[in-house]
């Protein structure tokens, strides 16, 4: 079943990137592409954070995508995303958290359609205090729809994966 959704989560980026993978992108082109990606990871967290479950599951993930967590991974669900991530927040809000974070971030461009954000992943309360934090590699593709997340690494905090564009 890991095999299944590692080969899920790579083939969307494979599908979305093969046909431009060859090509050399400018400084500018790759510049653009960065905003773009970082513009997206800076939709979920404000989606997320506002509550707005229905947009993150509708215009943050692709689906089929999956999350890769310390008890290995798993498929996204759509169907069950809105009410799981609910969960989520009820609790976070009991330990006074108002918002969710990436700081610290590195962003790869690995071709026009394919990206991978790195960074530190964080739930904070309102007096700016960390109730947690891990290291996080989001995985995106573009689409017609624009920059969509396909997977999601939790690391442990502090650990970034660099890139060389």
């Amino acid at each position: 079943m890991i095999k299944q959704i590692i080969a899920a989560a790579l083939g969307v980026l494979l599908v979305t990137g093969t046909a431009q993978a060859q090509q050399k992108m400018s400084p500018a082109d790759i510049a653009k592409t960065k905003a773009e990606v970082e513009a997206a990871l800076q939709h979920y967290m404000t989606a997320f954070s506002a509550v707005d479950l229905n947009e993150v599951r509708d215009n943050v993930w692709n689906h089929p995508s999956v999350n890769f967590g310390p008890n290995g991974a798993t498929l996204i669900d759509p169907a069950q995303q809105t009410q799981q991530s609910d969960g989520l927040i009820k609790q976070l809000q009991k330990d006074g958290w108002v918002k969710s974070d990436q700081v610290r971030n590195v962003v790869c461009i690995l071709n026009p359609t394919s990206a991978i954000v790195s960074g530190d992943f964080r739930r904070v309360r309102a007096d700016g205090s960390v109730i947690s934090s891990s290291g996080t590699t989001n995985l995106f593709a573009k689409n017609d729809k624009g920059w969509k997340m396909v997977a999601r690494i939790i690391t442990e905090a502090g650990k970034v994966t660099t890139c060389n564009d």
